[in-house]
């Protein structure tokens, strides 16, 4: 069961749901500003085209496996009134482009992009100035909206075994520090960080979330089981 409240998404899962099948147990508030923070791509920063409507407005591209979090962020989005498009990213001389969904929605976008810093990298192939950059304003400022960037990043990264809980990224430049950071100003103490370089840089965060931190992350299990499956499913 979904209940929502003006800019927030309470969301309650049971332990025992099964391939999307929501059951209430526990109530959990999510920032949806926040969370999304918390899962679009900083692999070597967040990329905007000004002077494109669809890169301008641009939240993320996801790949078909994580069809369960598009649902999911969908509905928040939905309920919190935002304007939202959902596309294939149909591309020429892209082999498999089509299975990748393009979100847009331009008012979201707009407060994504005021949280980060951007500096002028080169132009795309159509000649437009294209920019990246690196989160300097997350507005993080209360542990609602830390929670909320944390079980984004999670819903999308993560994966958990046991009491453990992890955050696996490549190539963040400002993403992976910031979850440190929350992290340790949410008070939890057993952190392991790990950063291993290569082509990509791996970096991993290893941790056992207590209190609310535990709640939040557990209602985002779903999506995490949902998307892993897919990923074997079609590996297989």
């Amino acid at each position: 069961m979904i209940r929502i409240n003006k800019r927030r998404w309470l969301i309650g899962v049971s332990s025992c749901l099964l391939l999307g099948s929501w059951q209430q147990s526990t109530a959990v508030v999510l920032d949806t500003r926040a969370y999304t923070l918390g899962l679009i791509s900083d692999y070597i920063g967040r990329s905007i085209v000004p002077t494109s409507s669809q890169m301008r407005h641009r939240i993320d591209s996801f790949y078909q496996d994580e069809q369960p979090l598009i649902d999911v962020l969908g509905t928040m989005l939905r309920s919190d009134h935002y304007a939202f498009k959902l596309a294939p990213n149909y591309q020429a001389n892209c082999l498999n482009c089509h299975e990748f969904t393009i979100l847009t929605s331009p008012r979201l976008a707009a407060q994504l992009n005021s949280s980060y810093r951007f500096q002028r990298i080169g132009w795309d192939e159509d000649e437009n100035k294209t920019y990246m950059g690196q989160l300097s304003k997350p507005r993080l400022y209360n542990d609602q909206a830390r929670l909320s960037f944390v079980a984004g990043a999670y819903a999308r990264y993560g994966s958990h075994q046991a009491d453990s809980f992890f955050i696996s990224l490549a190539n963040s430049t400002s993403k992976y520090s910031l979850l440190l950071k929350s992290l340790k100003q949410l008070g939890q103490e057993q952190i392991v960080a790990n950063m291993r370089p290569g082509v990509p840089v791996s970096q991993r965060i290893a941790f056992v979330p207590e209190g609310k931190l535990r709640q939040y992350l557990q209602a985002q299990n779903p999506i995490v089981d949902s998307i892993q499956a897919r990923n074997a499913r079609r590996n297989r």
